[in-house]
């Protein structure tokens, strides 16, 4: 057997390692700073699911809509964000305007900060990410708080985005009771009608292969 017929062999045992390493490295971790971005009904999902295991702070210039937000920092400007110093960003503000929320934060933000969307249409995100400076990760849902079964989020799916910091693709692969799904490895008809929806307007090489 020739040297290029191992090396798929060797390229699949060298990102299981890493896999391993990661997933070793946020146990370790095990309580974060995560700055939720937005308290609309996905940021006050992910604060509703993330805030027990982890230190949460929303950020949000409407104080209105963080009536409900609870066991979480509440913050209205991004200078709060310094302090906080968090080390995953989550970001669920209106579509529209994802990128400008982004950069309303990174110039209080850490280095070594992780930066997340969880937007449908990834439009730009790309190129934003890859000059931002900062590690990133991209996901979607494939649910809403409106017509999920919040209960029951291991009959629902989420999209990791397969370009981005590693760290940050094993955080979100290890939420609690959320299944992630690789375009690669689903059917046919399932990829088919997925392909219908805007999560998948973007390059196919976005998507997390299979391991």
């Amino acid at each position: 057997m020739s040297m290029c017929q191992y090396a798929p062999i060797e390229r699949n045992i060298i990102h299981l390692l890493i896999d391993i390493l990661a997933y070793w490295y946020i146990k370790q971790l095990s309580r974060m700073k995560i700055l939720i971005l937005g308290a609309g009904k996905m940021g006050s999902f992910f604060t509703d699911l993330l805030s027990f295991e982890h230190e949460v702070a929303v950020l949000e210039s409407d104080p209105k809509r963080m009536r409900f937000i609870y066991n979480a920092l509440r913050l209205q400007k991004p200078e709060e964000v310094a302090e906080f110093k968090p080390e995953l960003v989550i970001n669920c503000v209106t579509l529209s305007y994802t990128i400008e929320a982004f950069k309303s934060v990174m110039p209080y933000l850490q280095p070594y900060c992780i930066i997340s969307d969880i937007a449908s249409v990834k439009t730009h995100l790309k190129e934003f990410y890859e000059t931002s400076g900062f590690p990133y990760v991209s996901t979607h849902p494939m649910f809403g708080p409106t017509f999920a079964n919040l209960g029951q989020l291991e009959k629902e799916n989420t999209i990791i985005i397969s370009e981005g910091d590693h760290l940050g693709k094993i955080f979100f692969k290890d939420i609690p009771a959320c299944a992630c799904i690789s375009a690669n490895i689903l059917s046919r008809n399932m990829t088919k009608s997925l392909l219908t929806h805007s999560a998948f307007r973007l390059h196919p090489q976005w998507y997390l292969p299979p391991r």
